[in-house]
């Protein structure tokens, strides 16, 4: 049985509490998580807080780069984490085979292409209204730290949804994952 531990600033930090991840279908204990104190999430949040000044510094180009090696390692390791879906969320892996209910494999493909998609969108300065006398732009600038809550039941695509979009905009990202799909969004993030 695996444990999972907390990152906070890429390291990982253990936590006072665990609780278990258990495989629907047959009960199992598949997974050890670790259950964050009040304390924990703010040194999460406060860790976030500091690096997203430097994240926000990228250029547009590195932090695009940085998606697509993210896209690039989402792929290569695909099966292992469509296999850690199944286990702890229940989803077959290739779907029901009508094509009516898609499996596990379908979410990581899905995960892969949100995060390349995101990171080919331009997010150039737009002119919202120009004249003679005035030009009004648009510029986007990042909030800070975002919070992420993923469900059980697309546990690693809506995580996603939330993430990349966020990375691409120069924010950084504290995740919250379903107590239900913990193992699987950890060994993912």
């Amino acid at each position: 049985m695996q444990t999972f531990l907390n990152t906070v600033n890429g390291q990982s930090v253990a936590s006072s509490k665990t609780f278990d991840s258990l495989n629907p279908a047959t009960g199992e204990v598949i997974a050890r998580i670790a259950s964050s104190s009040r304390d924990e999430v703010d040194a999460a949040i406060a860790a976030a807080k500091t690096a997203q000044p430097a994240w926000a510094a990228l250029t547009d180009a590195e932090r695009r780069a940085f998606l697509h090696k993210i896209a690039d390692t989402i792929k290569a390791h695909a099966e292992p984490l469509a296999q850690w879906v199944t286990r702890e969320q229940g989803k077959p892996l290739g779907g029901d085979g009508r094509g009516s209910v898609p499996g596990s494999r379908f979410e990581l493909i899905g995960c892969e292409a949100w995060t390349r998609a995101t990171a080919s969108i331009d997010m150039p300065v737009e002119v919202a209204f120009e004249s003679e006398q005035r030009r009004d732009e648009v510029h986007r600038q990042p909030y800070g730290v975002v919070a992420a809550i993923a469900p059980w039941n697309w546990p690693l695509m809506i995580a996603i949804w939330q993430i990349v979009p966020s990375l691409r905009a120069g924010n950084t990202v504290v995740i919250k994952p379903s107590e239900y799909t913990s193992a699987c969004s950890l060994e993912m993030f």
